[in-house]
């Protein structure tokens, strides 16, 4: 049963016979001539009367939702969504159990996303296969940029009805649905991230979400495995972080980039017709470029952090001088239980890279053995290296060699704030989207959403 998502009844063609038909997706070795996408099989079997036809039907689907002793236990997954979703906190009303019983999903599609793939994928996998296991949808085809965003915090979002909330496109969109629903006008933002799943479907550029989910549930990376982790998936909890820039917060759920990382990111944007191209070139061009941006970075360091590296990575400086270097970031790097766990760097810097996923986008090994729900950020920082080295560095990034470079400074952080001081105007990119420039901090929220993963 772990590989069947649903099952249909349908008159037999040319018979008086009916017909139920078992829907299969098998995965396959990835290879050099198979993307290693689930293939579909269909199964039918005929029968002369449509009331035993039905009982079978309905009991397969009973035991793949688990209602009838079995579920997602027997394949080894616990706490299928198809039963199991947790209820929104009890002083809230509570998930409907027909959205939980007929698993409702919201499903928003960008048709503009990977240059109009994103509506090639719901149109020709995506939509049948959740039609296949029997998943309502309540559809949403994006018109404009904040469609999404405007959307969840509207009362046009009826938060009883959806079981999950399937998002088909890249990290913008995920980034709009997650920041929509965090800061809704209703205050109950938080909550519904900690209840209801996230489902995100490869159809953009970077799709780090989507990869890295697909990595943690050891599936290959394709929107029909995507799409059958959404489907057959458990709840999983998935780390956020609020990031506070000079003129409000955003919610993250992958990375911040400074410096070469978000030049090659946002400034290729002009290319994306070119999909992941596009930054291949922009690196060639950024690289050679090699622009330097000073600023002071301070981290408030996890005990994992202080144990491996011991300050020895970065600018090794007295509590005195950590208390002054820290006293201008305020909050929690002014806390007296972080006085020993703080680290502050201060220079010139090709870029700073603080990651919370494994992969920043679908060919991106970010963060290895980063997990979604570790509760905090890896932070890269590069101060010195030659035009070569850093070709090679973002070459290494693919496989996650990069982490193996002297020149890489890797921080494990529970919080961090940048203060550019360059003279040269930066940007950041927060989840692949440009946010305002300037003093910025980051602190994690340990298992603030939830996703769907095997």
């Amino acid at each position: 049963m772990c590989d069947i998502i649903g099952s249909k009844v349908h008159a037999a063609a040319g018979t008086a016979k009916h017909a139920l038909l078992i829907y299969e997706y098998a995965p396959r070795n990835k290879g050099c001539f198979s993307s290693g996408a689930r293939k579909r099989k269909v199964f039918e079997f005929t029968f002369a009367e449509s009331t035993m036809c039905a009982l079978w039907s309905e009991t397969i689907n009973a035991v793949l939702r688990g209602t009838a002793g079995g579920g997602g236990a027997s394949c080894g997954v616990q706490g299928n969504p198809m039963t199991s979703l947790a209820p929104v906190p009890a002083a809230e009303p509570t998930i409907a159990s027909e959205a939980v019983a007929r698993r409702r999903f919201l499903v928003f599609v960008n048709p503009h996303s990977g240059t109009g793939h994103a509506s090639k994928v719901y149109h020709g996998s995506v939509g049948r296969m959740l039609g296949e296991a029997g998943v309502d949808v309540d559809l949403v085809i994006t018109q404009r940029a904040g469609h999404a965003f405007d959307h969840v915090q509207s009362d046009a979002f009826d938060r009883s009805r959806y079981a999950v909330i399937c998002i088909v496109g890249g990290d913008g969109l995920v980034f709009e649905v997650v920041n929509g629903i965090a800061s809704r006008p209703q205050g109950d933002g938080m909550q519904l991230l900690a209840a209801i799943p996230l489902a995100p479907i490869p159809g953009g550029t970077g799709n780090g979400l989507a990869k890295s989910i697909l990595f943690a549930s050891d599936e290959p990376y394709s929107a029909v495995n995507s799409a059958f982790v959404a489907i057959k998936g458990s709840p999983h909890p998935l780390d956020l972080s609020s990031v506070q820039t000079v003129t409000g917060t955003h919610f993250s759920f992958l990375s911040l980039g400074w410096g070469l990382i978000s030049d090659i990111d946002i400034l290729s944007e002009s290319l994306r017709c070119m999909g992941e191209m596009r930054l291949y070139l922009a690196a060639v061009y950024f690289i050679g470029k090699k622009r330097r941006y000073r600023g002071k970075l301070s981290m408030v360091l996890t005990t994992e952090s202080i144990s491996t590296d011991g300050g020895a990575a970065g600018t090794t400086e007295s509590d005195k001088d950590v208390e002054a270097n820290a006293s201008s970031t305020g909050g929690i790097f002014n806390d007296p239980a972080t006085v020993k766990f703080r680290k502050v760097i201060e220079g010139e810097f090709l870029l700073v890279w603080a990651v919370q996923t494994s992969h920043a986008a679908a060919t991106m090994h970010s963060g290895p053995g980063v997990l979604l729900d570790d509760g905090m950020f890896t932070i890269y920082v590069v101060r010195h290296m030659s035009r070569f080295e850093l070709l090679q560095l973002l070459i290494e990034v693919d496989s996650g060699d990069h982490v193996k470079r002297v020149a890489v400074e890797v921080y494990k952080a529970h919080s961090y704030c940048l203060e550019p001081e360059t003279d040269t105007k930066g940007i950041y990119s927060l989840d692949g989207e440009v946010v305002e420039y300037g003093p910025i901090t980051a602190e994690v929220l340990p298992q603030a959403a939830r996703v769907l993963r095997i």
